[in-house]
C-alpha cells in the first residue's frame, strides 16, 4: 500500500461508512477520533523515522483515478499529520458538546479532500477537488435550526466564482512553466489571482459571508472549516509557485505579497479595534 491509498483512499471510505453507525455516538465518535489519531500519529513518526528514508520508499507508486495522478512525497507527510490532528482535536472537542450526527464524518471526508488537492496532477484541478469539498460540508452547515440560508448562499456563490477566477489565471500561466509568459499576460493573471484567493478566503471586501454565515449555523462546523479554508488557500499559493519555477523568481511578486500582508495587518486591526 502506498501513501495515496493510506491518506486519502482509507480515510475517505471509512469515514463515509462510518455514518452507517452515526446513531452509537461513542462507537461513531470513537473509530473516527482512533482513524485520525493513527493517521496523524503515523505521519509523524514515519517523518522522523530514518529522517525520511523509509518514508521515501513508499511513494515509489500512485494511483490514477480519471487519468489524473495522486502522489504524496515524503515531504508532505508533516503537513498530512497537521491536517488529521486538527480534524481529531475538533472531532473531539464534540463529546462535549451536542453536534449534528453527520460532522465527525464529514469532517474526516473533508480534510482527506483537501489533501487529495494538494497532491493531484494537474495542479489546477486542486480548486476543484477544494470546492467538492465545500459544497459536501454545506449539509453539515445547513443543520442549523436558523432558518435563514443568505450566508450560505453567498458563501457558495462566492467560492465558485473563485473557482473561475483561479482556474482561469492558471489557464494563462500554463504555457509558462519553464518560461515566464509576457508582462500582460502576467498582470492579468495575478490579478484574476488575487481576486480568486480573496474570495477564497474572505478577505476583505469580500468578507461579507462570514457573519452571515456564522449566524446562521453552530460553532463548531462553522470553526473547523474556518480553521481549514486558510491552509487550502496557502497550500494552493505554494502550488503555484512550485509548478512555475520562474515566478518564484520574480522579484515583483513577492513584494506584492509583502504590501498584501501589511494591507490585511493594518484592516484586521481596523476590524478588531471597532469589534
Amino acid at each position: 500500500m502506498n501513501f495515496p491509498v493510506i491518506y486519502l483512499i482509507v480515510p475517505a471510505v471509512i469515514s463515509a461508512s462510518s455514518l452507517l453507525i452515526r446513531k452509537r455516538t461513542l462507537l461513531y465518535r470513537g473509530i473516527l477520533l482512533a482513524l485520525t489519531f493513527l493517521l496523524s500519529s503515523s505521519a509523524f513518526i514515519l517523518t522522523l523515522q530514518n529522517g525520511g528514508r523509509y518514508a521515501q520508499n513508499l511513494t515509489g507508486e500512485k494511483i490514477y483515478i480519471l487519468g489524473r495522478s495522486l502522489t504524496i512525497q515524503s515531504t508532505e507527510l508533516p503537513f498530512i499529520g497537521f491536517i488529521y490532528f486538527v480534524a481529531f482535536i475538533w472531532i473531539l472537542s464534540t463529546i462535549s458538546r451536542e453536534i449534528n450526527d453527520y460532522f465527525p464524518a464529514i469532517c474526516v471526508f473533508y480534510c482527506s479532500l483537501n489533501i487529495a488537492s494538494y497532491s493531484i496532477d494537474p495542479f489546477l484541478y486542486s480548486v476543484l477537488i477544494i470546492f467538492l469539498a465545500n459544497v459536501m460540508y454545506l449539509p453539515v452547515l445547513s443543520s442549523s435550526t436558523n432558518r435563514q440560508i443568505s450566508g450560505r448562499m453567498r458563501f457558495l456563490v462566492f467560492q465558485l466564482l473563485s473557482v473561475f477566477l483561479i482556474l482561469l489565471a492558471g489557464w494563462i500561466l500554463a504555457g509558462g512553466e519553464i518560461a515566464p509568459v509576457n508582462e500582460d499576460q502576467l498582470f492579468f493573471s495575478s490579478i484574476l489571482l488575487g481576486f480568486g484567493i480573496a474570495l477564497w478566503l474572505g478577505a476583505f471586501p469580500f468578507h461579507t459571508w462570514i457573519p452571515l454565515l456564522a449566524d446562521e449555523v453552530s460553532f463548531l462546523p462553522f470553526g473547523f472549516m474556518m480553521t481549514m479554508i486558510p491552509v487550502s488557500g496557502v497550500m494552493m499559493l505554494l502550488k503555484f509557485l512550485n509548478d512555475f519555477a520562474w515566478l518564484r523568481e520574480y522579484s515583483a511578486f513577492f513584494l506584492a505579497i509583502q504590501y498584501l500582508g501589511a494591507f490585511m495587518i493594518v484592516l484586521g486591526s481596523i476590524g478588531a479595534f471597532f469589534q
